[in-house]
């Protein structure tokens, strides 16, 4: 316990608790909201729940903007591996920003017998590909870059408002450390955020935001004329149905990060919020948008950058390791949730490689679809079944292996705990703060003299 720590202070004589928490969230909520880039809504969504939607993806990201980061590295890949593809195929010379048209559902497929649905970048490379989109509808995916950009209703000034914030907000952290002066853990918390924030804005910076229209491409083959075709190439089986569009065979891209992340936003409190602020449950059939939550694989090589911005972002709390705290057993708290965090990252990232290397997603997919075909389960067999999947529809391709599943979800509750208690600790730390973190920083010291 510090000797000179002192409670709740006022403002009038320097920076008070209440300059410090408002500078602290506003900073945090701006930053936050203007590096989400949403998908195209579904049709006829209202400007309340759009604005719902971006709230809800603006929480998860304050949550875990690990896994905001992974989806932005993730759809990034999927956009450049789409630019490929599309080059490949003569199209008027396409941009990044198509590619990431593609991958949020600017262009819908509407078959001979009307099931329309939104598309994804690999959807639509198949259908062009077995030349399933009708000729008079090819004209729909020529669009300029400069027709994109009408569309986007992208808010530059929240974002230079943002990033002007939070330089301005990370100079006098520094300032206050190259005087000695202390700072508070909330704003650790925010400086820890702007890490991975910067992943964000550099992955999503060729997505268009808030585009709300879409292109209907018309393909000239009914559903069942569609899986006839799959099933002739060896895509789909006979008995094999699709729960998300009939495309699942190419454009779905599951792997065991998605899976357990998919498992855990299923889950009842996420569920809920999931349905308060989207107004959706997620068993719609076929998919009327594509989901902002999901999240793409990456290549090797991007989950090592994933890494490098996660392990400052974690890491950062142990800067406070010896700080003063208003009690002993909150100090405490801080240092196990620290140390917790960055554990559950560490074994998080071990468990995907073991299985990248001796479980793929393929060969675990596989053994699910054996046991819920087999036509005597014993009572093992019936709650694995049961427990590896809560997806609304029941979807196969989102049951999670029990070996990743058992260890994953106390792994995730774990996360967020101490997630919640960094962020109730910033506000309770105010209870017993040293007087330094109300001194104002001396900013004559970086003038010039004169004489």
């Amino acid at each position: 316990m510090a000797d000179n720590a002192q409670g709740w202070t006022s403002s009038p004589d320097g920076r008070g608790s209440m300059d410090i928490i408002f500078s602290s969230l506003a900073t945090f909520g701006l930053c936050s909201w203007s590096v989400i880039c949403v998908n195209i809504p579904p049709p006829h969504t209202s400007y309340y729940m759009n604005i719902f939607r971006k709230v809800w993806l603006t929480l998860i990201c304050l949550l875990g903007p690990e896994f905001t980061l992974v989806a932005a590295m993730g759809q990034w890949h999927s956009a450049r591996r789409t630019l490929r593809a599309f080059n490949r195929k003569g199209l008027e010379p396409w941009s990044l920003r198509h590619a990431f048209c593609a991958e949020m559902g600017f262009w819908w497929a509407e078959t001979r017998d009307n099931v329309r649905w939104p598309l994804n970048g690999k959807a639509l490379v198949y259908l062009m590909e077995n030349e399933h989109i009708d000729p008079n509808s090819r004209r729909e995916l020529h669009i300029s870059k400069e027709a994109i950009d009408d569309l986007n209703k992208y808010d530059g000034f929240a974002r230079t408002l943002a990033q002007a914030q939070s330089a301005w907000f990370t100079i006098n952290c520094l300032a206050r450390f190259a005087q000695g002066l202390p700072i508070t853990t909330l704003e650790l918390t925010v400086l820890a955020f702007f890490v991975p924030a910067l992943g964000i804005v550099f992955f999503w910076k060729d997505k268009p935001s808030d585009i709300h229209t879409t292109r209907t491409l018309r393909l000239s083959s009914t559903v069942e004329e569609l899986r006839q075709i799959a099933l002739a190439q060896g895509h789909i089986r006979t008995s094999e149905p699709w729960f998300e569009t009939p495309l699942d065979f190419v454009a779905r891209d599951e792997w065991h990060g998605s899976l357990i992340y998919t498992y855990w936003l299923n889950t009842p409190l996420f569920a809920f919020g999931r349905k308060m602020f989207l107004g959706a449950d997620g068993s719609a059939k076929p998919i009327i948008s594509m989901s902002d939550m999901a999240l793409p694989p990456l290549s090797l090589g991007l989950e090592f950058v994933e890494a490098a911005f996660s392990v400052p972002f974690l890491g950062i709390n142990f800067v406070a390791w010896f700080w003063h705290f208003p009690t002993p057993v909150e100090q405490w708290l801080w240092r196990i949730s620290s140390l917790a965090l960055c554990f559950t990252f560490g074994l998080g990232c071990l468990a995907h490689f073991l299985c990248y290397l001796w479980h793929p997603i393929e060969k675990a997919q596989a053994e699910a679809r054996q046991q819920r075909a087999a036509e005597k389960k014993s009572w093992w067999t019936k709650l694995a079944v049961r427990l590896r999947n809560n997806s609304p529809n029941d979807d196969p391709d989102l049951d999670v292996p029990l070996r990743i599943l058992l260890p994953g979800l106390p792994l995730m509750l774990l996360y967020v705990v101490c997630r919640l208690y960094i962020f109730v600790e910033d506000g309770l730390a105010f209870r017993s703060q040293p007087s330094g973190v109300y001194e104002s920083i001396d900013w004559m010291q970086y003038l010039p003299h004169i004489g």
